[in-house]
């Protein structure tokens, strides 16, 4: 695959990176991902995944946060718009270390093994790239124990038809995403999440992704719903921070709900397309509320929620 060297201020709209270059690669193939056009860098994490990308160590990436604030999304973008190859696994009960390495199949009688994700972007096909586990957080143990040697910059032995030796090529990355820091859910909101072997976790450079900031969100908001004023855009957006609160908070008023930007833009939408409600006699807002988050909270949040909206929205349209 031909490199290309790319600027990063320009390719990820972060001005204060202007100048400074990356190499990505010239020419998109099947496996880069689709690019989120409206997704919004901030410097910081940007500079975080320049670095980890361009690093000389093998340490993997680890991206951890609270649900719905970008984890996967910056790992997605970011090798879209470098057109770099990106290999995604979900972790969940029961997937075995083999299951990322491919699964033999039978053809017209002929037995064919079809390469999984991990020897994919160790290069195997000619197509290096990122190797992306989301909810790593959720691995058993035999996954942890298998990915060691690889994150050692080893190469991985497959056992298929024969002995396959694959050796890791200059582009090969490994990056995870998880809800918590691999040391246990100790909010109790993460079900299934595992405490990771120390010896796994000190492989992974960490890097902790809050939601977005509040101009970053209202820009989002102005760019999918314009046809919302200004004013009940930025209220909306402050109901968002103030459930955020509530689902971090320690006390006892805390819900088992938050509402990620994904939610926030999906409430937004909504809002746009039950305007019509309005001639029922209903609150468009509070009708778009209910199908883009409290439909599937308990009474008591939905009361905790529909308050919180009332305070902060009140009569604004």
């Amino acid at each position: 695959m031909e490199h290309l060297e790319y600027d990063l201020g320009t390719t990820f709209n972060v001005p204060e990176l202007n100048g400074s270059l990356i190499e990505g690669y010239k020419n998109v193939t099947p496996f880069v991902p689709n690019d989120e056009p409206d997704y919004q860098f901030s410097l910081e994490l940007l500079c975080d995944l320049m670095v980890w990308y361009q690093g000389l160590s093998n340490d993997g990436l680890y991206l951890f946060g609270p649900t719905g604030c970008g984890k996967s999304s910056a790992l997605t973008v970011f090798c879209a718009r470098l057109n770099i190859p990106l290999y995604e696994k979900t972790m969940y009960d029961g997937l075995e270390f083999e299951g990322l390495l491919g699964r033999t199949s039978i053809i017209e009688g002929d037995t064919l093994f079809n390469y999984g994700p991990l020897p994919m972007a160790m290069g195997v096909t000619d197509q290096p790239g990122v190797f992306l586990i989301n909810e790593i957080d959720q691995a058993n143990e035999g996954v942890v124990t298998g990915m060691y040697e690889v994150l050692e910059g080893r190469p991985l032995t497959l056992e298929a038809d024969g002995i396959d030796v694959i050796k890791p090529v200059l582009g090969f990355r490994i990056a995870a995403t998880g809800n918590t820091n691999m040391l246990g859910d100790q909010s109790f909101h993460y079900n299934g999440a595992i405490k990771q072997n120390l010896a796994f976790l000190d492989r992974f450079m960490k890097v902790n992704i809050e939601y977005p900031t509040a101009e970053v969100e209202n820009g989002l908001l102005s760019k999918l719903a314009p046809e919302l004023s200004e004013e009940l855009r930025t209220r909306m957006r402050n109901v968002a921070a103030s459930i955020r609160l509530l689902f971090l908070s320690d006390e006892e008023s805390a819900i088992d709900i938050t509402m990620s930007t994904r939610s926030l833009l999906r409430w937004a939408k909504l809002c746009v397309q039950y305007k019509f409600v309005a001639q029922l006699g209903k609150t468009p807002h509070l009708y778009a509320l209910d199908r883009a988050v409290l439909f599937g909270t308990s009474a008591p949040v939905k009361q905790a929620i529909t308050d919180i909206v009332k305070l902060e929205i009140g009569e604004v349209e």
